[in-house]
């Protein structure tokens, strides 16, 4: 029983320190951009659980379990601003929808963030290293790959979009009554999407397709809640 305490005890005071140290190191770079940009700290998120935020992950999770994730980070932007701070799981955080800053961060200064170190593990087994996953050369070989597809041309081609709609349309009922639409939009994401990037549609939204199309959207969705909890 001793030993066992006096490894809890060893292991609690590792952890505390080890946040602590991390912390104190966020907070030293913090202040030199700040002194470097001229700019200020942003709002702070009211937490319940300062030390490891876990309110925030908590709530997250019952967001998303109630269908209102993406309404509880509108909530939240709502409050403190577009741009705020707040603890996740431990670590320092930044929360933006900010135009400017997402434009530093994708675009005009990319190569000062990353997503490798947050993404690469628990998306490894399903999307494999690639441009949602990598940095560094490997990210920008990824995207060189990726950038013809995006071309003015193809960002514009409202005709191959208007044709997978137009069979959405026929498969909302016609007599009012109330319909799910999320598996619908599901459908005709997929349907848009893999025209677009691979130059033919699955055709989810036809009853002729040949693809295995619920089976393939389960396994898909399955793929994605297994990466949200890793």
């Amino acid at each position: 029983m001793g030993s066992t305490w006096e490894l809890f005890v060893t292991f609690t005071v590792v952890l505390f320190t080890y946040i602590a140290l991390r912390n104190l190191q966020a907070r030293i770079k913090s202040r030199k951009w700040k002194k470097k940009y001229g700019c200020e700290d942003p709002p702070m998120f009211n937490h319940k659980d300062p030390l490891f935020g876990l309110d925030l992950y908590l709530e997250n999770v019952r967001n998303v379990q109630t269908l209102n994730f993406l309404n509880g980070w509108k909530q939240r932007y709502q409050k403190y601003g577009h741009t705020f701070k707040g603890n996740f799981m431990g670590r320092p955080s930044i929360y933006t929808v900010n135009a400017r800053n997402l434009q530093s961060v994708h675009a005009l200064n990319f190569e000062q963030y990353g997503v490798q170190q947050i993404r690469r593990a628990p998306t490894l087994p399903f999307l494999g290293e690639g441009v949602f996953t990598m940095d560094g050369p490997f990210w920008k070989h990824s995207r060189a790959l990726l950038r013809p597809t995006f071309t003015k041309d193809n960002v514009a081609n409202l005709p191959a979009f208007e044709v997978h709609f137009q069979k959405f349309l026929k498969l909302l009922p016609a007599d009012g009554s109330t319909v799910d639409l999320r598996p619908l939009l599901y459908r005709l994401f997929f349907d848009t999407s893999t025209e677009f990037l691979f130059g033919g549609s699955m055709d989810t939204l036809s009853t002729e397709t040949t693809f295995r199309t619920q089976e393939f959207l389960d396994a898909f969705h399955y793929a994605q809640r297994g990466m949200g909890i890793r």
